[in-house]
């Protein structure tokens, strides 16, 4: 708590301005200093996101203490092997000067690197080096997506971190358990509120009685309010490329959990009106099945109708016969040669799938710790084996094809050119541009030769005449 404010926000009250800095308004915590005050209404104006709440706690990365700065967000600090002599004053953000507690924060870690290990800092952390205060280095917490500032180190992203005691607390851990465990009980909710507000019901304005709910009053009838309504349509049934039914509040999943998740409990209050029914039904992996047939169909197009079979092509036969269950199957084989989980590599097919980019894959790796040269070397490899790469073609006319397949069979028995750097559609033969790099530009170039060292040596043999294959 060494870098927050502590002078007083007013002398009667001796209250720092850092407590009145965590409540929402003045008066609420300045009512704390009260013999009697309103527990309910001082705990509900605590801003519950204050980076006051982290310090509070004493939170630590390892046995290194956490830290904020404006310009750089959270991050920890590492004392130097070499301690600096005499007081150190630092200037604060809030433009006060303190004393650097440097013989405290050195005595911390040691103790919690006694107790919990004293971790190697990661390159990645090294990267994000960001400066010294006092006798200390700060370096920035490592961000979900690679880079940029993190804004709470008690945000869902960092919530692995703090279930394996990585982020932990040095003060009243018991408590801290009780607000991260609110933190996930009202995240749902936090999400689906505004959903929920923003809904149009509609209520009928009255209905008959019924001799259960409600006396009958003379006239035999009687006005009682209604406990059924109906949600206004929203739904957009063909509001994805996959064509499956959209509504932001209850045709979307929720995946079970342990505890109590506030608001999750809404959706089975959707109910069907009378004599209808809702149908829920998922075609699994159905984007991988629409690519596979698209791909089989354009790899099949050159071969003779009997050739034509499912699975032809290597994405749709791991979609036919891998398996989940050894490994064989899309998002396994990605996950090994990528080296990273299955469920990012889930993540990464998907988003190919829909259009997604290397940039994006690369903040994907980036997540699961791969670091950034290797995350865009993977992400190139990715998207060279599983979409290819873009090269110009020419197409050859097809009554040189003769000559092309003459030229392809002296070629393989030398080894000369690579003879799948050609593409063949619907009887055409398409050969690369003459700009294009590597065996696949000189395949055009062999070709023209070949060509015209053919028309020489038949020349010489036969004399001039029409050249045929």
């Amino acid at each position: 708590m060494w870098a927050d404010k502590w002078a007083l926000k007013s002398i009667k009250t001796k209250i720092p301005n850092w407590v009145v800095d965590l409540f929402s308004d003045a008066s609420t915590a300045m009512s704390v200093h009260e013999d009697s005050y309103d527990v309910e209404k001082v705990v509900d104006g605590i801003k519950m996101k204050s980076n006051i709440i982290p310090r509070l706690f004493g939170l630590c990365y390892g046995p290194y203490p956490l830290h904020f700065r404006r310009e750089h967000g959270w991050g920890f600090l590492v004392p130097n092997k070499v301690a600096a002599k005499g007081e150190i004053k630092v200037h604060l953000q809030n433009d006060e000067t303190v004393v650097f507690p440097s013989t405290q924060i050195r005595s911390f870690v040691l103790s919690q690197s006694l107790e919990h290990g004293n971790p190697v800092l990661l390159e990645e952390h090294v990267k994000r080096k960001k400066g010294e205060i006092g006798d200390c280095t700060f370096y920035q917490l490592p961000h979900p997506n690679g880079k940029g500032n993190v804004g709470s180190p008690i945000g869902k992203d960092f919530m692995g971190d703090i279930e394996q005691k990585v982020i932990r607390a040095t003060r009243h851990p018991e408590l801290f358990d009780a607000y991260v465990q609110s933190i996930k009980n009202t995240t749902f909710w936090k999400s689906f509120r505004e959903r929920y507000g923003s809904e149009l019901p509609i209520w009928p304005e009255e209905v008959e009685g019924d001799s259960d709910t409600d006396p009958s009053p003379a006239d035999g009838k009687s006005t009682v309010a209604s406990m059924e309504g109906i949600i206004a349509p929203a739904i957009c049934p063909a509001g994805t490329i996959s064509r499956r039914s959209v509504h932001k509040l209850w045709v979307t999943a929720t995946n079970a959990s342990e505890g109590t998740r506030i608001g999750v409990g809404l959706k089975s209050m959707v109910q069907a009106h009378r004599g209808t029914l809702f149908v829920g039904a998922d075609v699994d992996s159905q984007e991988q099945w629409i690519a596979g047939l698209y791909g089989d169909a354009s790899a099949s197009e050159r071969l003779a109708p009997s050739d034509r079979a499912p699975g032809c092509t290597p994405f749709s036969n791991m979609m036919l016969a891998g398996s989940k269950s050894d490994n064989s199957d899309l998002h396994s084989v990605i996950a090994r040669d990528m080296g990273i989980s299955r469920h990012a590599a889930k993540v990464l097919n998907y988003a190919r799938l829909y259009g997604s980019g290397e940039r994006h894959s690369v903040e994907e790796l980036e997540k699961s710790g791969v670091k950034r040269e290797e995350a865009e070397r993977k992400a190139r490899q990715l998207f060279t084996l599983t979409k290819g790469d873009r090269r110009q073609y020419r197409q050859l006319k097809r009554s040189m094809n003769a000559f092309f397949d003459a030229f392809l069979e002296e070629a393989k028995e030398k080894s000369r050119v690579d003879e799948e750097a050609h593409l063949f559609i619907s009887g055409s033969y398409f050969l690369p541009e003459y700009g294009e790099t590597g065996w696949w530009g000189k395949l055009t170039l062999a070709f023209e030769d070949w060509i015209v060292k053919e028309y020489v040596k038949r020349t010489r043999e036969e004399g001039p005449h029409t050249f045929s294959a």
